[in-house]
C-alpha cells in the first residue's frame, strides 16, 4: 500500500470508528485517544490528517457534498428546483442515513 492508499485507509477507520463510537456517546463524550483506539490507528496517525475530531465529519461532508454534484452532473439533473431538491434529499436517505443518524 502507498502513503496516499494509507492515509485514505486510516481516514476511512477514523470516520468508521467515530461513527461507531457516535451510536453510544455524544461528540463531547469521545476522547481522540479513545477513538484511535477504537479505530486502530496512532495519535501520530490522526494528527497527520486532522486537527480535531470534528475535522473528520467535516471532511465527509464535504466528500458527501463533492459526490452530490457529481450525481447531478452524471444524471443531467433538470434545472428544475424541485428535481435537484428530490435528487438531493434522496441522496442524503439512501446514501448518508448513517451519517445524518450521526450528527
Amino acid at each position: 500500500m502507498n502513503n496516499t492508499e494509507q492515509r485514505e485507509f486510516n481516514r476511512k477507520c477514523l470516520y468508521l470508528g467515530l461513527m461507531k463510537l457516535l451510536e453510544e456517546k455524544s461528540m463531547d463524550k469521545i476522547t481522540i485517544g479513545e477513538l484511535c483506539e477504537y479505530s486502530g490507528v496512532s495519535r501520530m496517525t490522526f494528527y497527520r490528517s486532522y486537527n480535531f475530531k470534528e475535522d473528520i465529519m467535516l471532511q465527509h461532508l464535504e466528500e458527501c457534498f463533492s459526490r452530490f454534484l457529481q450525481s447531478l452532473e452524471d444524471t443531467h439533473c433538470s434545472d428544475s428546483h424541485y428535481e435537484v431538491a428530490l435528487q438531493f434529499f434522496r441522496f442524503w436517505q439512501t446514501d448518508e442515513k448513517e451519517f445524518l443518524s450521526a450528527l
